[in-house]
């Protein structure tokens, strides 16, 4: 099959693949393919609108207590707006799968980290390594302030978290 007429996740993965020298698949990807890149979980799959590719990295986890997690997300933000002019990932918590992980964290339950993504969206899936290249420049740059990402821990469901209030404590408000 030439390289023309391969669906368009197949040819980005040939071409991250050929990027870093490795043998390409023998067999069709689909439409979805994930893998970890020094330690970070990357996935490439079919844009919602069928004709790109979609390019997204978990570049690191949120610290679960709830004040560490809000000043890691603050940083992560205001290192966006500079890095826009250069880089075009998008930065966000995934819609769905963490939203009671961050629900959780905002009352102040114990909850397990939530996981910042990365994502790049590109039509062209030639252009495959070097967005890649810059999901992975974001992961550099968050390092010192998000968590690793365990890819193993999040498939598995996460318990209910326990609350953290003794029943006996006192709020007081002004």
């Amino acid at each position: 099959m030439s390289g023309l007429s391969l669906p368009p996740v197949d040819r980005a993965v040939h071409a991250v693949w050929a990027a870093m020298g490795l043998a390409l698949p023998s067999d069709p990807v689909g439409t979805e393919v994930e893998f970890d890149l020094d330690g970070t979980p990357i996935r490439i799959a079919e844009a919602l609108h069928g004709r790109g590719v979609r390019l997204v990295a978990q570049i690191g986890a949120l610290p679960p207590d709830p004040h560490g997690a809000n000043d890691a997300l603050r940083r992560v933000l205001r290192l966006a707006l500079p890095l826009a002019s250069f880089n075009r990932a998008t930065v966000a918590l995934p819609a769905g799968r963490d939203r009671v992980q961050m629900e959780s964290l905002m009352r102040g339950l114990a909850t397990p980290p939530a996981v910042v993504e990365a994502t790049i969206v590109i039509d062209d899936p030639a252009t495959a390594p070097a967005a890649l290249q810059e999901l992975m420049q974001w992961r550099h740059y968050v390092a010192d302030i998000l968590l690793p990402v365990d890819s193993g821990a999040r498939d598995e469901a996460a318990p209910a978290p326990a609350p953290v209030d003794p029943p006996d404590m006192m709020i007081f408000q002004p």
